[in-house]
């Protein structure tokens, strides 16, 4: 999967920014961004903190799925 094709995949299903909200939630740096409600998770991810470090999570870790076919 190219980071084109990520892209596309994120912009048309929902269900990727609950991944991407659960990724900030893991990996978030308090010192960066303060995350203390919901408001400010959804600011977070439409201000696009942490994107590209969740599109090369996301990427590697379905390597193997996407590229048998198994994940669309």
């Amino acid at each position: 999967m190219t980071y084109e094709q990520f892209d596309d995949k994120y912009a048309d299903q929902w269900q990727m920014a609950n991944y991407h909200m659960n990724y900030i939630m893991e990996n978030g740096d308090p010192s960066e961004r303060t995350i203390c409600n919901g408001d400010t998770l959804i600011e977070a991810v439409e201000s696009g903190y942490l994107y590209e470090e969740f599109r090369d999570y996301w990427i590697e870790k379905n390597r193997w799925t996407i590229s048998y076919g198994k994940i669309g």
